[in-house]
C-alpha cells in the first residue's frame, strides 16, 4: 500500500498551518491515485487554535490521524493514533512487537485527558509568546527571520554569520534550549511552561549569544 502523509502544522515550515481547502485538494488527489491517507497531527491542536477550524474537519479526509499530547498541549507524555478498528488493532500489535507497550498506562492517559480538558484554550498563549520572541530576535543583526511567518508555537530563524550548532550550545549554557535545524538554522519551540518572563529572558539570551559568538 502506498501512503500520502500530510503534516499539520508543518514542522519544517516553521509551524505553519495547512488551509483546509488545500488539505481537501491534496486528499482528493491522493484518493484519485488510490493512496492511503494519513494526517500527522502531532500539533493538530495548534492548527485548530490558530485557524478556528475544528480538528475533526482537518482530520475528515484521512484514513488515519496521529496526535500528540505532550507538545505545547502540556501533558508529560503521550501520543495517539486514530483510525478504523481493524487497522488500529494491527497497529497495536506492531507497537507491542517493537517494545511500545505500557503497563499501568492509566496515569499517562490521565495526563493526556487533563491536557485536552484544560489546556486547549491556552494554546494561543504559546503562539503569542512565539511571535513576541520572533519579533524580538528578528531585530538583531545576524538573524534572518520574518516574524509575520510565525503562526503557531515554532520559530525557525537563520544565522547570517555563524553555525547553528555552536549557537544553540551557547544558548543552552545560558539556560535556553533550542535545536539546530541545519548548518545555520535554529528551531525554537514554545510550550505552556514558557511565559512572559521566560520569553523576555530568551530574547536576551539570543542577544548575548550573538555578542559572544560574533
Amino acid at each position: 500500500m502506498r501512503l500520502l502523509c500530510v503534516e499539520n502544522t508543518h514542522n519544517n515550515g516553521g509551524g505553519t498551518v495547512w488551509p483546509l481547502e488545500d488539505i481537501e485538494a491534496v486528499a482528493a488527489a491522493g484518493r484519485e491515485r488510490s493512496l492511503a491517507l494519513h494526517l500527522d497531527g502531532a500539533r493538530l491542536w495548534h492548527a485548530s487554535a490558530f485557524s478556528g477550524v475544528d480538528e475533526a474537519a482537518y482530520a475528515a479526509p484521512f484514513d488515519t490521524v496521529s496526535v500528540c499530547f505532550s507538545k505545547a498541549l502540556g501533558a508529560p507524555v503521550g501520543s495517539c493514533l486514530a483510525g478504523p478498528a481493524d487497522l488500529i488493532a494491527r497497529a497495536r500489535r506492531f507497537k507491542q512487537q517493537i517494545g511500545g507497550g505500557f503497563r499501568q498506562a492509566g496515569i499517562v492517559a490521565a495526563g493526556a485527558l487533563h491536557a485536552l480538558e484544560h489546556h486547549r484554550e491556552r494554546l494561543n498563549e504559546t503562539h503569542a509568546h512565539a511571535r513576541w520572541f520572533a519579533e524580538g530576535v528578528a531585530a538583531f543583526e545576524g538573524i534572518d527571520l520574518d516574524p509575520l511567518a510565525v503562526q503557531t508555537n515554532i520559530v525557525r530563524f537563520r544565522l547570517t554569520n555563524g553555525r547553528a550548532a555552536a549557537f544553540v550550545e551557547e544558548m543552552h549554557r545560558r539556560g535556553v534550549h533550542a535545536l539546530p535545524a541545519g548548518p545555520h538554522e535554529v528551531r525554537a519551540v514554545f510550550c505552556l511552561d514558557i511565559g512572559e518572563e521566560e520569553t523576555r529572558g530568551a530574547i536576551d539570551v539570543v542577544a548575548r549569544t550573538l555578542a559572544e559568538l560574533n
